[in-house]
């Protein structure tokens, strides 16, 4: 059944579920305009060095079949993006995406269609198109992608410095951008209980809890790829404080297993005096992430905070081992026996958990994939897409 391309989205980067969503509502004729900042239609270069992404235009065409419905505005701050992005300061690129967001809200508030009956924004781009929104009457969605600000910084903070994360705190006039999106919200989207639980706390916001879908049929188990030698854990996420990286390279140090470590850089301080037995990989491109699963005999995720980790749900559904903390929302509908939780911060029992792990034969993997599957409320991304329009428009 189509729709009457009711529902309008805007975002000043390709985040994954927002690509999701526009690709299933456009398909099936919902999306009124999808409100993107223009990127150039080039290969460029990874800050991470010589491995190279496709832009996202190039990513939207050959993978999201939703052009037709594309608005791209603001393409100066993507000049701005490319420039800053060859700084190797973190910590400036992190603030010139925050500001970048504020300029791009402004622009995409006129973009917003006149037959709009919803539109979609991302937290800390969404204030004045919000505002214009409900100006018109058009009931506004913050996809809440993130942990609440108030409660990531809490977290940072409770775990460690704040002179060694301050760079990944969210600044206050950032947190104080959200806390008003999330006012003029109609709904706020969010990937788990545990976001959900955050909002909350801090709102009388209406929520919509839909946890994340996953490219399942990306995703098969396979064999080792090496079957001899010693063990192998495998980390793919930013290299950061927020993921718990300290405590995962105290827990592996001395361990008899190799830790590889995929991912940007935020913290470069981490990776300047690694363990023996660890290894940093830099940036993979997604198209590797499936290659380093099947050597991988364990994939393990130390997060601070995160309000739906998409790769643990991959190396489940890749058959792979997973040990995680009790702050990853992506836990709350992965199958018993398919991970392992451990108490954020706590390096004793990352230690034993990891200690723990043995080498498994394609047929454990095979049915740890099953489970993922047959097993558990995780979801292809189409069927994510129908769960949130169900919820907003009734369809």
């Amino acid at each position: 059944m189509t729709g009457s391309a009711e529902i309008s989205m805007s975002s000043p980067y390709p985040e994954g579920a927002f690509l999701a969503l526009a690709n299933q509502w456009h398909a099936k004729g919902h999306l009124s305009r999808m409100i993107l900042q223009a990127r150039p239609q080039q290969r460029l270069a990874s800050a991470a060095g010589p491995l190279r992404r496709l832009s996202a235009i190039d990513r939207l065409a050959r993978g999201w079949p939703i052009l037709e419905a594309a608005h791209l505005i603001a393409p100066e701050l993507e000049i701005g993006r490319l420039i800053v992005g060859r700084v190797p300061s973190a910590h400036l690129r992190a603030r010139y995406m925050y500001v970048s967001a504020a300029r791009f809200d402004r622009k995409a508030r006129v973009h917003i269609p006149e037959r709009a009956k919803w539109h979609l924004g991302m937290p800390a781009a969404s204030v004045e198109t919000f505002r214009e929104a409900r100006s018109r009457g058009i009931r506004t969605i913050l996809h809440a992608v993130n942990a609440h600000p108030l409660a990531q910084n809490d977290l940072l903070l409770r775990f460690y410095e704040r002179r060694e994360v301050e760079q990944e705190l969210v600044p206050t006039r950032v947190v104080d951008r959200i806390l008003e999106e999330v006012e003029y919200s109609s709904v706020v989207l969010a990937p788990s209980r545990l976001v959900a639980a955050q909002f909350s706390l801090h709102h009388k916001a209406a929520i919509a809890i839909e946890h994340y879908g996953v490219a399942l049929h990306t995703m098969r188990p396979d064999a080792l790829s090496k079957p001899d030698g010693p063990l192998t854990a495998l980390y793919v996420g930013q290299i950061s404080r927020r993921k718990g990286l300290p405590f995962l390279l105290e827990a592996v140090r001395g361990l008899k297993l190799e830790l590889k470590l995929a991912g940007p850089l935020v913290a470069p301080d981490l990776i300047k005096k690694l363990p023996d037995n660890v290894r940093y990989l830099g940036t993979v491109p997604q198209g590797q992430v499936r290659s380093l699963m099947s050597s991988a005999d364990v994939f393990v995720l130390p997060t601070i905070e995160d309000a739906c980790a998409l790769v643990t749900f991959e190396a489940a559904a890749a058959g792979v081992p997973v040990i995680t903390t009790q702050n990853n929302g992506a836990v709350e509908i992965m199958p018993i026996g398919s991970f392992t939780s451990v108490e954020a911060g706590n390096v004793l029992a990352l230690r034993a958990a990891i200690g723990e792990v043995r080498r498994e034969d394609i047929a454990l993997r095979q049915a740890r994939g099953r489970a993922i599957r047959q097993e558990s409320q995780v979801r292809d991304w189409p069927a994510y897409a129908d769960a949130v329009l169900r919820r907003l428009t009734g369809h």
